[in-house]
């Protein structure tokens, strides 16, 4: 395999971790499931029947995932990976389980996004907050992406520059907010109160 997974959790995250297995090609899954499911032969057997049958399931992935990271990473380990791809790809239930992370889990998620902390201010509007926060390089690429869908605020999707920064929608209880531009830009944004 051409990437490895490091075993060191300053060195590779438990989300990277647990991403690693997910993502691997369904030949290879059943091979590592060989060799590190600590499971009886029929057990493996039908896990990999299963996988063979129905591959969009990626059950093999996923059996590799969940053990490998609770035996590397522990349980807390596990269930932050859970949490940051229910957040990463979770759909509709991305907004719900984005409410229930704390300030350190969000920090080891989004580690690599871009980071601004701003002053709360009544009246501050969407676009305040995005062009205080760096979001974009001028007024007008703002107004443009933003009103064509291209921003998420704590991954639900808004369109009106000039909505107002409501705490609750806007700001999680952590007192942050998840910004997204596009599909794969995202930024933290802290609030001081």
């Amino acid at each position: 395999w051409p990437l490895r997974p490091g075993l060191d959790p300053r060195k590779t995250s438990p989300y990277d971790f647990y991403q690693f297995f997910l993502r691997l090609k369904d030949a290879e899954a059943v091979q590592l499931l060989k060799l590190f499911l600590f499971a009886d032969m029929r057990q493996l057997d039908s896990l990999i029947e299963v996988q063979m049958r129905t591959p969009e399931k990626r059950v093999a992935q996923k059996r590799l995932a969940e053990d490998l990271t609770l035996l590397v990473h522990g349980e807390k380990g596990l269930g932050l990976a859970k949490r940051a791809s229910a957040v990463l790809f979770g759909g509709d239930a991305a907004a719900e389980t984005l409410q229930h992370l704390k300030e350190e889990e969000l920090h080891l998620i989004f580690g690599d996004a871009g980071f601004a902390t701003l002053s709360s201010e009544a009246g501050l509007t969407i676009l305040d907050m995005a062009m205080k926060a760096r979001l974009f390089p001028t007024i007008n690429d703002a107004v443009r992406i933003i009103t064509a869908g291209g921003l998420y605020i704590n991954q639900c999707r808004v369109s009106t520059p000039d909505h107002v920064i409501v705490p609750g929608v806007h700001v999680l209880p952590s007192n942050y907010t998840l910004a997204r531009v596009g599909k794969k830009n995202y930024y933290l944004i802290k609030w001081l109160v």
